[in-house]
């Protein structure tokens, strides 16, 4: 399904597993980085402009601070903790 100039997820997926030189963890990857830029596109193309709404992905993240493998400033991640508690109230 496209959603205006929104990329299909569908269509990149298919485009991903076709790609028989791309295995494992670089696969994952990318199908990850796609998957993160249709969530944002498709969020910016029906939010348009609104400042009052966000896109928060939660992921988890390990005692040494890695999400999804790579390494996320302690800022970010106490700025995370923060949101993800204000969420749960």
């Amino acid at each position: 399904m496209e959603y205006g100039r929104v990329m299909s997820i569908v269509a990149e997926r298919k485009r991903l597993l076709a790609d028989r030189e791309l295995r494992g963890s670089e696969f994952t990857l990318q199908l990850s980085d796609a998957t993160d830029q249709w969530l944002q596109d498709l969020f910016s193309s029906v939010v348009d402009k609104r400042q009052d709404l966000a896109l928060i992905a939660v992921g988890e993240v390990d005692t040494e601070g890695f999400l999804e493998g790579k390494k996320i400033p302690k800022k970010s991640r106490v700025r995370m903790e923060e949101m993800i508690a204000q969420l749960s109230k």
